[in-house]
């Protein structure tokens, strides 16, 4: 096949990627495991909630924010969003800008960026539809179609997940709150409708009107490490995200684009918190039930021109309101809001064939303009303002046809949110209102490339320095309570490949390998949490036969430390496979195991992971 179009720039292609062939040849129901078989990216379970997340070279989902098509779908309040609940059936790719990223993404963005990109028909009808079954009494199905005309365009998509545990090693020792077996409270639900309609009035202009509406529920497993503290017994009843946007293009001429962006996003959960693990008497006061009740909105205007030779200045503006409204039982509601404003300026010089420049500078601020008292005990908590400049450039050199190298820094910043500055988690902490933001310098050299015709290298080395780190600190003024405080400057380094092999038309191999030093240089003491040292996979697709795929796929990851004073969970290695038969007429079935030889593991400290398990499923494409 010969594709005709245009070029893309060095510059496009420093974020890697996992597309909708490589999600399901692997199987990622959800969009943590999609991402962590990137390089660089880490799969983890963050903090009592036990939610899902990743690591983009050691920072965290607060660090990192995520994007739907290009609009922000992070909670306002603390910026987590549960990666778990983001299934991919609706995904054709899912992006992820490591460091060095456009600074036209807007605030925030001090690690990276992740974008979740939705499917777009490129035929006048097309879908899938799939069923399957997974332990744990696991059932799910999804739904997509799609229509693409000569000026417009529509994608619908559904799918719903449901289980009710998930099987525990062989090897997991029994503990008071957890016996093996199915793990308890371990159920999760996740419903989801996805769809949008674009007008395309000619070969450049696009108009599209999209939504995503989630809504889940899910038990929180109960801790089993040693720490007595940390078992709770907690439910979710409603996990619930619904998201409206706008996006467009439009070329005004050859020389001038816009494209306007507007976006509603709603964030509703509610949280139950329990006595014991028979989960029947709820508790009260300040741990009674709680319900949240977050929205944001915004919008964003980019511009580019095409004037000078050899140049694409762009500029882009952002704004976002973010509301926070809290409830614990019968208690007054507590409401919280914060104004986010970001301008950005780039160029994309391009001096010769060979090489490319891309330099950028974006101004962001935060304005609090809410913060209700949630504890009477103490002073009255400050209204504040944050703004920070952060600039970023990068040189890419061609290398013929086969590749590209470069070289980037950039200065990236992430604004405290609602919780790191306000909560008093459940009477536990202080406040700190002056919090000042986070940065971090990123340098980077790095190739994308063909080393031959079957062989695809992508590889980087790099270095960040993060400043005003934000981390808990214990027995604050004399007391048992924590604050988060600004303590001072965390390194990170490391390196990440991706390594992908066509040797024939019955073999393809495909590696991610991530190195990952961090080390808190005001305090070295204090151990920086969560993140193995070396990380990676590996997976084949081999087809002796012509209907037939064999995919074994295999999992590993060094020790990590579980806290701060240096206790470590144990390193990993885990094996999978898969078969798919391709029957005709778009027909494929496809089985298979995850961690076959029954590894018992850790990603957080008390939360052990899935033993030996299965999944069955069909698909049918049209």
């Amino acid at each position: 096949m010969t594709v005709y179009g245009e070029q893309l720039s060095p510059a496009d292609l420093v974020p890697v990627q996992a597309d909708a062939v490589k999600i399901e040849l692997l199987e990622k129901r959800t969009a943590a495991e999609a991402l962590a078989t990137l390089p660089g990216v880490t799969l983890t379970r963050v903090g009592a909630r036990n939610e899902t997340s990743v690591f983009v070279r050691g920072f965290s989902r607060t660090q990192t924010p995520i994007f739907i098509d290009g609009v922000p779908a992070y909670v306002p309040y603390d910026g987590y969003v549960d990666l778990a609940r983001f299934t991919t059936y609706d995904l054709a790719t899912i992006s992820v800008a490591k460091g060095y990223s456009s600074v036209l993404y807007g605030a925030n963005t001090m690690g990276g960026a992740i974008n979740l990109v939705s499917r777009q028909p490129a035929s006048e009808f097309e879908g899938q539809v799939a069923a399957g079954l997974f332990s744990g009494e696991g059932v799910e199905t999804s739904l997509n179609v799609g229509t693409k005309q000569k000026r417009w365009y529509a994608q619908g998509g559904a799918s719903y997940v449901d289980r009710e545990t998930f099987p525990l090693s062989d090897h997991f020792p029994p503990v008071k709150a957890e016996d093996g077996g199915d793990r308890e409270n371990a159920y999760s639900t996740d419903t989801k409708y996805s769809g949008k309609i674009g007008f395309t009035p000619n070969a450049t202009d696009e108009y599209a009107l999209g939504f995503v509406h989630q809504e889940g529920q899910k038990g929180n497993p109960p801790y089993t490490g040693p720490i007595a503290s940390m078992l709770r017994y907690w439910r979710w009843p409603e996990w619930n995200k619904q998201t409206v946007y706008f996006v467009s293009h439009t070329e005004l001429d050859e020389a001038f684009y816009i494209k306007p962006r507007l976006y509603y996003d709603r964030y509703d959960n509610a949280l139950d918190q329990y006595s014991d693990k028979t989960y029947s008497t709820l508790l009260s006061g300040a741990s009674g039930p709680s319900a949240y009740h977050d929205y944001s909105y915004g919008g964003s205007v980019e511009s580019g021109l095409r004037l000078l030779p050899g140049h694409e200045p762009k500029a882009a503006l952002h704004w976002k309101l973010d509301h926070h409204d809290e409830q614990v039982l019968s208690q007054p509601h507590y409401l919280f809001e914060d104004r986010t404003v970001s301008a950005a300026l780039e160029d994309t010089w391009r001096p010769s064939r060979s090489w490319t420049v891309q330099a950028g500078l974006d101004y962001d601020r935060r304005e609090t303009l809410r913060a209700d008292q949630v504890n009477p005990d103490n002073t009255p908590v400050a209204l504040t303002t944050f703004d920070s400049f952060n600039p970023a450039i990068a040189l890419f050199r061609l290398l013929g046809d086969s590749g590209s190298l470069r070289a980037s820094f950039a200065r990236k910043s992430r604004f405290p949110n609602i919780k790191d500055r306000y909560s008093y988690r459940f009477n536990t902490a202080f406040p700190n209102a002056g919090l000042r933001p986070e940065n971090a310098l990123h340098y980077e050299i790095g190739y994308d490339g063909h080393l031959t015709s079957a062989l695809t290298l992508s590889a980087s080395a790099y270095l960040s320095r993060i400043g005003d780190a934000i981390q808990t600190v214990n027995n604050v003024n004399g007391t048992t309570r924590t604050q988060n405080q600004n303590v001072g400057t965390v390194r990170n380094r490391g390196i990440d490949v991706g390594v992908e092999h066509t040797t024939s038309s019955w073999l393809r191999l495909g590696a991610s390998y991530t190195y990952l030093d961090q080390e808190n240089r005001t305090n070295p003491a204090a151990k920086v949490t969560d993140t193995p040292r070396h990380s990676g996979n590996v997976y084949a697709d081999l087809r002796p036969l012509r209907w037939l795929s064999v995919v074994p796929t295999y999992e590993f990851a060094s020790w990590r430390y579980a806290d701060t004073s240096g206790r470590r969970l144990s390193g990993f290695a885990t094996a999978g496979l898969k078969l798919t038969a391709r029957l005709p007429h778009g027909l494929t079935l496809s089985g298979g195991a995850g961690n076959v030889f029954d590894k018992n593991y850790q990603l957080q400290d008390g939360f052990p992971e899935a033993g030996r398990n299965w999944f069955a499923n069909v698909r049918y494409t049209f």
